[in-house]
């Protein structure tokens, strides 16, 4: 599901006449996978959209097209697995609401289950948030290497000059963490965005100067069958 988000969204950029001239990857393989993606639909549909007699002999449409890749630790995942194994392990705040999750699911685990998930989400981020857990990253550092991360790409879109772009993939909680800090909204909307982005779903930002300002959030115009629409 997640290649065809991504070759969709790839091909839905060709379409509309939209430009990456740079794109930033998240370090995870999802990340990674999700960027290779990408590429095959912008490839793909540039192939498709050249005269046949000027298409180079024997070219399939996945490489002749490809945009560079960089890839970028700050726009990481926070460690939600950490997360979640301190607030619901067995000596956890939330261990009696995961052991009463598990009894209501008969035995299948809460995490693995979407409203469950959502459900422990929202008990557990708050007490992350607030410090009550040991895990490996504050949220304080984590929204610092997000900022960080935010200006590197900031500053790689404004060298391309006017017109340029530079996409970014990343993950639901690094998406949510730049929102908040583009839009200064609070800890808890910024958890609550976390669960309302759409996998693929593209939030445009605009440099100018030293200002980023939003201009779309979660938009999912490649993805026109709803069932194809996922969050986690």
């Amino acid at each position: 599901m997640g290649a065809t988000q991504a070759q969709a969204l790839g091909r839905h950029l060709v379409a509309a006449n939209r430009r990456v001239d740079l794109l930033f990857c998240a370090p995870r393989r999802r990340h990674r996978e999700t960027g290779e993606a990408l590429r095959r639909g912008i490839a793909d549909a540039k192939a498709a959209a050249l005269p046949e007699r000027t298409a180079p002999l024997g070219m399939t449409g996945g490489t002749d097209f490809q945009v560079a890749t960089h890839i970028c630790p700050e726009f990481d995942e926070f460690p939600f697995g950490e997360i979640l194994l301190s607030a619901c392990g067995p000596q956890g705040l939330l261990a009696q609401e995961y052991a009463a999750l598990l009894a209501e699911l008969e035995g299948r685990n809460p995490l693995h289950d979407g409203r469950a998930f959502g459900r422990l989400f929202r008990r557990a981020m708050p007490l992350w948030i607030d410090g009550a857990l040991s895990v490996s990253e504050t949220f304080a550092e984590f929204s610092r290497r997000v900022r960080h991360g935010l200006g590197t790409v900031a500053a790689a879109a404004q060298a391309l000059g006017p017109g340029g772009s530079a996409a970014v993939i990343t993950s639901a909680g690094a998406i949510a963490a730049t929102l908040q800090q583009v839009l200064g909204v609070t800890d808890d909307m910024m958890l609550r965005l976390c669960l309302a982005l759409y996998n693929t779903g593209v939030s445009e930002l605009r440099v100018r100067g030293d200002e980023i300002s939003l201009i779309t959030m979660n938009a999912v115009p490649h993805l026109l069958d709803p069932g194809e629409r996922t969050f986690r």
